[in-house]
């Protein structure tokens, strides 16, 4: 869907925004702790908008952009985030797995199946 490709062109053009004028091999933990934050606060408002990307789709691929990938604070930020939200929109999330990609990637699709 070509509005979808436009979300996600703006989406990376304000990652890279935001990640800019971060010095080279330094950890972005405040950076992506803000761009995690803009995702879930979208994901609460946004449900349903055909028009725009699932945001569960979003905050993955946030997760994977180079600079933020694999930094642990930010991966456990964004569980807590999403659980949190999930469990005030009356939608408990079990998570099983033992790995932080693993229960992300859980999260991510078990909250994506919750009818919007």
């Amino acid at each position: 869907m070509e509005a979808h490709a436009e979300e996600f062109d703006a989406d990376e053009e304000a990652i890279q925004w935001v990640l800019r004028d971060a010095p080279q091999n330094t950890p972005v933990i405040k950076r992506g702790l803000g761009i995690v934050s803009a995702i879930v606060a979208i994901r609460g408002v946004s449900r349903g908008a055909s028009t725009h990307p699932d945001p569960e789709y979003r905050l993955d691929r946030v997760l994977n952009t180079p600079r933020i990938q694999g930094d642990e604070m930010v991966g456990m930020f964004a569980v807590v985030a999403l659980q949190c939200q999930c469990a005030v929109q009356g939608n408990r999330i079990k998570i099983e797995s033992e790995t932080l990609d693993d229960i992300i990637a859980d999260l991510l699709i078990a909250s994506s199946r919750i009818p919007k």
